[in-house]
């Protein structure tokens, strides 16, 4: 007969056996579990990165449904291995050349340039109808159309992309493309410089019937000017400056935004220095994002307004614009919809309309509020 501790013994070693063989198919079940996991989540990958466009077909590019890429790739990626050439670096989409950094902003599928159009036709339709005005929109391009030559990666077809919003938008369209080069924009950041877009703001200008500029000076440069990119790449970038320019009606000009609480027109100015050192310094432009912005050219008395649609690309495009009316107003829709916009002020018949927006607003089109 076992004594006491032979007992004891017999009943720890049949225990620890018990607990191995428990740790032993929970390891299996786990791994199995994990395994099938596995798959799941790359089955799940694969139709995911599918269906974005990023391993679409070139026979698909020329589908017509609402998922197709729109509406076709330039790829310039390296035919050796698919990778960029040499010289440029890229990480999180952002690929830099030269000390530039752009985003690429490829796909755009139809269906977001669909709703852009529509979005537009029924502004124009609710809200421009029976006022005779004369309606102009513009595509503002991204940096990477400007770069994407010389860094190797897809980019949307802009020349297809012009097209259809030429024949598709009933509105005249102005395409400035032309007037823009890589130097346009700031190194760190998407968007363009003021001082290097008046070719932009004279042939918009020339396009509907209007005086261009007169003589523009630099009025100050503000420096460090650390743009998106800046924050979003792993890769050293040199900050940029910051130029806004200024003329003897600038000078005197007034203007007045829409205060966010109380949506009242509200005394403000073209430029705040002092955002500079602010979390976006792009702000410098009239303050920063606005619903509604009245810029007042005190030297005028034809009667006649520009009435500017546009994104964060107008705030710096919206001075330049006023050399030949009394006053520009710039709505940005993506704050506010269009009926609460006219409360703060109206559109007057007989007046001119321009519609500019850049891809990333195409993009995110139904962020227009036109109700």
């Amino acid at each position: 007969m076992k004594n006491c501790d032979e007992m004891v013994s017999s009943l720890l070693e049949r225990r620890e056996r018990y607990v191995c063989e428990q740790k032993k198919k929970r390891r299996i079940v786990c791994g199995t579990a994990a395994s099938l996991c596995c798959v799941c989540l790359t089955a799940l990958f694969a139709v995911g990165v599918r269906n974005n466009g990023i391993f679409t077909s070139p026979t698909s590019l020329g589908k017509t449904s609402a998922d197709a890429v729109y509406p076709g790739i330039k790829d310039t990626f390296d035919e050796r291995n698919g990778e960029f050439p040499d010289s440029t670096a890229s990480n999180n989409k952002i690929v830099i050349k030269d000390g530039h950094a752009a985003e690429i902003s490829y796909p755009l599928k139809e269906k977001a340039i669909s709703v852009y159009i529509k979005r537009l036709n029924r502004l124009r339709e609710k809200y421009f109808s029976g006022k005779n005005l004369n309606v102009y929109t513009t595509v503002i391009p991204d940096k990477i159309y400007y770069l994407a030559d010389d860094v190797g990666c897809p980019v949307i077809d802009y020349d297809a992309l012009f097209d259809n919003v030429s024949k598709e938008v009933d509105a005249k369209f102005i395409n400035i493309a032309d007037k823009l080069t890589l130097d346009s924009y700031y190194t760190t950041d998407t968007h363009w410089k003021e001082s290097k877009i008046v070719p932009v703001a004279d042939k918009l200008l020339e396009a509907m019937n209007a005086a261009k500029n007169e003589a523009l000076s630099q009025a100050a440069t503000l420096s460090p000017f650390y743009g998106v990119y800046y924050g979003q790449s792993a890769l050293p970038l040199a900050p940029d400056s910051v130029e806004y320019l200024l003329s003897e009606r600038l000078k005197n000009a007034t203007v007045l935004r829409a205060d966010k609480t109380t949506k009242k027109l509200t005394e403000a100015k073209l430029y705040y220095e002092e955002k500079i050192n602010a979390g976006d310094p792009y702000d410098i432009f009239l303050g920063g994002a606005c619903t509604v912005t009245v810029i007042q050219n005190t030297g005028k008395t034809n009667g006649k307004t520009l009435y500017l649609f546009s994104d964060s690309f107008g705030r710096s495009l919206a001075p330049l614009l006023l050399s030949d009316y009394d006053k520009v107003v710039f709505y940005d829709i993506r704050y506010i919809r269009m009926s609460q916009a006219l409360e703060i002020m109206p559109i007057e018949p007989g007046s001119d309309v321009l519609m500019a927006y850049n891809i990333s607003a195409i993009a995110v089109s139904s962020n227009l509020q036109v109700d």
